[in-house]
């Protein structure tokens, strides 16, 4: 987070431009999508890399629906995230703008069949063969979402602990990371106010 934004999309350009596919496979634009964590990065990946698929890499979904109105960008959610309050009306409100919802990291069989009752379009697995096994036992990819209430009480208790245990975590560190740059910023306009205006305006 501390480096240059900036400088960090001019070169994965430069690098991608200056490997140049070859004629019978697919271009860059099929095969490589930018991964942002901060807000500060999707501008700069529509400047430097237009065409390119977007998503943002985040677990707070109220800082994820600040890109809901942006084209091009999906969202790739740490799943207590989602299996937590507000996660049902965060991937209701994306399917209803056509933005596909990944999540991470799903290792269980539990987590991965709540992902196909929900419809998640993919995850992130350390097991994508386990993967692909749950969804063929579950009669589809993006399964079903008939009887997907009482399907979820079955989930143990443990796990909706284990859920409830990230979520809380990651407010606090979401918390402690917005005022770690918020003071940040704030020293570093005390010492240089002239050059923060500078770089905000560029």
């Amino acid at each position: 987070m501390d480096n240059d934004p900036t400088e960090i999309m001019h070169l994965i350009a430069e690098t991608l431009l200056q490997t140049p596919t070859s004629p019978s496979s697919k271009p860059w634009t099929s095969r490589v999508v930018l991964g942002c964590w901060a807000a500060k990065y999707i501008p700069l990946a529509t400047q430097y890399l237009p065409g390119y698929p977007i998503t943002h890499i985040g677990f707070s979904l109220a800082y994820a629906r600040q890109f809901l109105p942006v084209p091009n960008v999906s969202f790739n959610m740490l799943l207590p995230i989602l299996m937590a309050p507000g996660g049902r009306s965060f991937i209701a409100d994306c399917k209803r703008a056509g933005r596909p919802v990944l999540a991470w990291t799903v290792n269980s069989e539990d987590k991965m069949r709540w992902c196909i009752r929900r419809g998640i379009d993919g995850v992130l697995t350390d097991d994508p063969k386990l993967f692909l096994d749950v969804c063929r036992r579950s009669g589809s990819r993006k399964g079903k979402q008939q009887h997907g209430d009482e399907e979820e009480e079955r989930l143990g208790w443990a796990l909706w602990f284990d859920v409830m245990r990230v979520w809380l975590a990651a407010l606090v560190f979401g918390f402690l990371y917005r005022n770690r740059f918020a003071i940040r910023r704030r020293i570093r306009m005390e010492r240089s106010p002239a050059r923060m205006v500078n770089e905000e305006m560029r």
